[in-house]
């Protein structure tokens, strides 16, 4: 069993992922795909952590890497490629070549993982599929343009995740599956972080620091199922999305079903009638109550301010 998977856990912050849950004392399985570049993963010496190699953009690696997974609580993936070579380049300044590969790594790989993954994830209640993405794939937020590939890319990242989450809220209703152990799957600014793509930028944030902020945002989305928005590391929505209309309907039958319940007393306690119906209407109440208490705050709830 593996607790924490890691796309991308050979170095940068998918690294520091691996080595924040491993302290956590968690089974972590770590992914590379260029050795050369896994110098310090492989340095780890702790009989929780796997290493496996896994290029997001060879399928036969990913489906191996399915095959090899058994169960899982929490999917990272962090690989990822700002598919371009010139800083602040501009959209006419990028390769084809560029786009590709950015697009393969932060979108297709991603599409290509989540699709091996999920016969396992819809066995598995309360499992976590994290994209690690960025807040300039906002197109709200976007107001200095530039990054051009990696804006595009992570943003065809966002909705790849987001169709399949909503994909599997559908199947875990069709299946009958208490809803408030559906898995969960959602994407996650760091911010601007001091490693990897942000390492040494002025006001960048220590990688300790981003790690346990984005575990207490992990926390806040798994107690109120709220995945309906990219989500930063400040506890805030970068980009709201809208409630999928598979929950709203959801839940609109289960108030409605409430509100038509009855109870029918016997025939033989006919005197009882009256006060079968007072008790009927007073647990229905308190039934509604609590949906309208638990529920709605699960299906409505957007952000934390």
């Amino acid at each position: 069993m593996t607790d924490v998977l890691v796309i991308g856990g050979n170095h940068g912050l998918g690294l520091e992922w691996a080595k924040y849950y491993l302290k956590q004392g968690k089974k972590v399985t770590a992914t590379y795909h260029d050795i050369s570049k896994s110098k310090e993963l492989f340095e780890i010496k702790d009989p929780n952590l796997a290493i496996i190699e896994c290029d997001v953009t060879n399928k036969n690696h990913i489906n191996s890497l399915a095959n090899l997974v058994e169960s899982f609580g929490t999917i990272i993936y962090n690989a990822g490629t700002k598919g371009y070579t010139k800083k602040f380049s501009t959209p006419d300044e990028n390769t084809d070549e560029e786009l590709d590969l950015a697009y393969k790594v932060n979108c297709k790989g991603l599409n290509a993982v989540i699709r091996a993954f999920l016969p396992l994830i819809l066995k598995q209640p309360q499992c976590k599929i994290i994209y690690m993405s960025t807040g300039v794939s906002s197109i709200r937020d976007n107001r200095s343009g530039n990054y051009h590939t990696y804006r595009m890319t992570k943003l065809a990242g966002n909705q790849c995740l987001r169709d399949y989450d909503i994909h599997v809220i559908k199947k875990w209703i069709e299946n009958n599956l208490d809803i408030a152990l559906r898995p969960l799957l959602f994407a996650l600014s760091p911010g601007l972080v001091n490693i990897g793509m942000g390492a040494d930028i002025e006001g960048a944030m220590p990688v300790n620091d981003a790690i346990d902020k984005m575990v207490e945002v992990i926390k806040y989305i798994e107690k109120t199922q709220d995945t309906h928005g990219l989500w930063s590391f400040s506890g805030k929505k970068i980009d709201p999305y809208e409630i999928p209309t598979v929950l709203e309907e959801y839940e609109k039958k289960k108030i409605a079903s409430l509100e038509t319940e009855e109870v029918k007393p016997s025939k033989n306690f006919l005197p009882m009638r009256e006060q079968q119906a007072k008790t009927t209407n007073e647990t229905n109440e308190k039934r509604r109550n609590s949906v309208l208490e638990g529920d709605q705050k699960t299906f409505r709830k957007i952000g934390l301010g």
